[in-house]
């Protein structure tokens, strides 16, 4: 009986395929990858939220995180940006950054309020702190950050700067450190 030529074909090929796996190791390959290719690097493991966030703590939000870095009180911007008459400006240095895969996340100023003492809330005002935090999309594994200025009486006690976005996030204002005397 004579066999067409393309099968005869075909079966040399699978036992030349047959002979190859066998030649090396014939068992199924543990590891492909062409030489200088790296293999990927596992991802961090995420960032634990802080029992109580403290300014300076960077706090896990959806996959990426938001941060108030810290805060600065200061009464004059010059001449033409004075605050109004008993009251003062509060600032925090925010930084918000977006997980590797999140797409359309925005930041910015309005997601935050400043809480006094006495439970009373100020909103942002003009961005008065250079650089300012501006409204912006977060691009995929990056970061957005700048200062939320705040106008305050001159007598409040700022306790928390408040993160109202994705979800509500609070970082304890530590007391003014006191000067020696």
């Amino acid at each position: 009986m004579k066999v067409p030529s393309v099968f005869r074909m075909a079966g040399m090929a699978v036992a030349a395929l047959g002979v190859l796996g066998m030649a090396c190791g014939g068992g199924p390959p543990s590891e492909v990858a062409a030489p200088g290719v790296e293999k990927p690097v596992p991802a961090a493991p995420a960032p634990v939220q802080p029992a109580d966030p403290v300014v300076g703590d960077i706090v896990p939000a959806g996959a990426g995180s938001v941060a108030v870095l810290s805060t600065d009180r200061f009464g004059s911007a010059g001449r033409l940006f004075n605050p109004p008459r008993g009251r003062e400006y509060y600032a925090a240095e925010v930084k918000g950054c977006s997980g590797r895969n999140e797409r359309g996340l925005t930041f910015s100023p309005g997601y935050f309020l400043l809480e006094m003492a006495d439970k009373t809330v100020a909103d942002p005002t003009l961005g008065i702190k250079r650089p300012e935090l501006r409204t912006g999309e977060v691009p995929a594994g990056g970061c957005l950050s700048g200062w939320v200025t705040f106008t305050i009486a001159e007598a409040a006690e700022p306790a928390f700067v408040v993160y109202d976005g994705s979800e509500r996030l609070k970082w304890r204002i530590p007391p003014p450190a006191t000067k020696p005397s």
